[in-house]
């Protein structure tokens, strides 16, 4: 069955359970939800480009926040941190962001002003320290410009010839893949032997400037979280360097906004980007939360492993309220064939 019929099922099927409550194990106590970019029309981003599922428009945005202004209590990570150890019943729900966009506060703040909601931005120092290379948008970029592709790279001979975008997606989706994995320095090799180009590009419209977040941690909705130097898989570095990573950002935000950083996200924050070993080095240093970016309600688990709902266009108030019920929680479960007795562990 194709991701389109099984996503339909997903819909038809979560419209006829929803009310009748079935699945409020699955909730949990609260909702973290993940957002990327905000903006007022996704025909900016390059087309076909694999950025669309991490992108919002302003429209949809504005619906999702109203939607959960109206229906659900939305707080703090502060608030949902503090509420897994207590025995409270009311759902909390809370707002993030990852990487530290500039439409975060161009055109997400207005929106969240306006329904009074809070939400935490964490921010990858390098850009605001004056690295603004990010390396997902020059690889759709060179790839956009190129109708094959020849790569000499770990001992590996590597040739795409792009027809389609499709043919493009995939072979951006296999680069991804190993960037990755790669520490900063390989990165920036590889990406060299990709291009044939030493010089990195620079997308400072796209980011915050210490400026901006200096301004965004004095607003009253707003926190600032850390979301490592360079953005990195953290499992795949070493542990003195996840360790870098980690204590290095929040020390930089600390430096620059003179107050305590409590939050901290893991980039990309997949199982097989993050693990106990990181968890471990987050409260060691000295966050009070720590989020990934598995799919799923916030139960029981450490506060350093939060689970967080990534966001994009296609998750109207009617799909946001299917996820949010614990249905969604509940079909992944299902289809990864999850032991029914976790839920003892996570309830």
């Amino acid at each position: 069955m194709s991701n389109y019929a099984l996503e339909k099922s997903f819909l038809y099927f979560g419209e006829i359970f929803k009310k009748n409550n079935l699945f409020k194990a699955w909730k949990g106590r609260a909702a973290i939800l993940c957002y990327h970019r905000v903006l007022p029309n996704l025909s900016a981003l390059p087309i076909d480009s694999p950025f669309l599922g991490h992108a919002v428009s302003t429209g949809r945005f504005e619906e999702q926040i109203k939607y959960l202004s109206e229906n659900y209590k939305v707080v703090s990570l502060d608030e949902v941190g503090k509420s897994i150890d207590q025995s409270k019943e009311e759902f909390l729900v809370a707002v993030t962001f990852d990487d530290g966009y500039k439409d975060n506060l161009v055109h997400a703040l207005p929106i969240l002003e306006k329904f009074k909601i809070p939400a935490t931005i964490f921010v990858t120092t390098m850009y605001p320290d004056g690295n603004e290379w990010i390396w997902w948008m020059e690889l759709w970029e060179t790839l956009e410009d190129r109708q094959s592709l020849s790569v000499n790279f770990f001992d590996k001979h590597e040739e795409w010839k792009f027809r389609t975008s499709l043919d493009r997606k995939k072979c951006y989706s296999k680069l991804r893949n190993s960037f990755i994995r790669l520490d900063y320095d390989t990165r920036v090799a590889f990406m060299q032997e990709i291009t044939g180009n030493m010089k990195r590009p620079q997308y400072s419209g796209n980011v915050l400037t210490w400026e901006d977040i200096r301004s965004l941690s004095t607003h009253q909705l707003i926190e600032i979280g850390a979301h490592t130097h360079t953005h990195p898989s953290l499992a795949s570095l070493s542990y003195d360097g996840a360790r870098e990573e980690i204590f290095l950002s929040k020390e930089k935000l600390e430096r620059q906004l003179n107050c305590s950083i409590k939050h901290f996200a893991y980039p990309f924050g997949g199982t097989q980007e993050v693990g106990h070993r990181e968890y471990k080095l987050a409260k060691e240093a000295g966050f009070e939360t720590a989020s990934i970016t598995t799919p799923r309600g916030v139960h029981r688990q450490s506060r350093w492993e939060l689970p967080r709902f990534v966001m994009s266009e296609k998750h109207t108030s009617s799909y946001l309220e299917l996820r949010l019920s614990g249905y969604e929680s509940f079909c992944r479960a299902l289809a990864n064939n999850i032991d029914y007795r976790r839920l003892l562990v996570w309830g």
